[in-house]
């Protein structure tokens, strides 16, 4: 008695159809369920590898301290905020707080505008040093634009185009890194 059907359809009740090895498959699994299983996992291992940080995005936020390379520490954790470059740059001293403090001038200049604020960082990611690009800012203010209007960073390919407009000013007033040799480096606060 031939209980598979003729044509293509549903699968009768009690039928083991065959999947085209001559074996049997379980009754209820078609072909096609298999199919859309398998594309729906190459479909998010696909998107995890192509936007890694639709899986990986966090928020912080809580008091920083400022590292000489302008990177934050935040909760155990190292933010380098997204968008810029911040050059090594000379060691100086704050000589109008006390007690005075010395330091990279990236880092008095992060210190100076954090004061004791919180600082509310997006993360997304990690870089291969273990550090965590991220979106910073005090009181709605982002520290990534702060340091490029004092001229202490510059704006990298991949930066928002606010970012080199706002790299582009600061040259033409020559702050910072822009700051014409010989020139009074230390009119820090402006």
């Amino acid at each position: 008695m031939n209980v598979l059907p003729d044509k293509e359809g549903p699968d009768p009740v009690g039928a083991v159809p065959e999947n085209g090895t001559g074996r049997p498959r379980p009754v209820g699994v078609g072909a096609s369920h298999a199919r859309g299983w398998k594309a729906a996992v190459l479909l998010a291992a696909s998107l995890n590898c192509l936007f890694p940080s639709a899986v990986s995005a966090f928020e912080v936020s809580s008091y920083a301290f400022v590292n000489d390379d302008g990177t934050l520490r935040i909760r155990n954790r190292t933010f380098r905020l997204f968008g810029i470059y911040v050059p090594r740059m000379a060691y100086t001293c704050q000589r109008f707080t006390l007690p005075v403090t010395c330091a990279s001038q990236p880092r008095l200049a992060l210190e100076f505008k954090i004061d004791s604020k919180f600082v509310h960082c997006i993360g997304d990611g990690q870089y291969a040093d273990g550090t965590h690009p991220a979106y910073c800012d005090v009181d709605g203010y982002d520290l990534g634009v702060y340091l490029l209007e004092q001229g202490f960073a510059m704006a990298l390919p991949d930066a928002p185009l606010e970012y080199m407009l706002i790299e582009r000013i600061a040259r033409s007033r020559g702050t910072g890194v822009w700051a014409i040799p010989g020139q009074d480096l230390y009119r820090f606060p402006p």
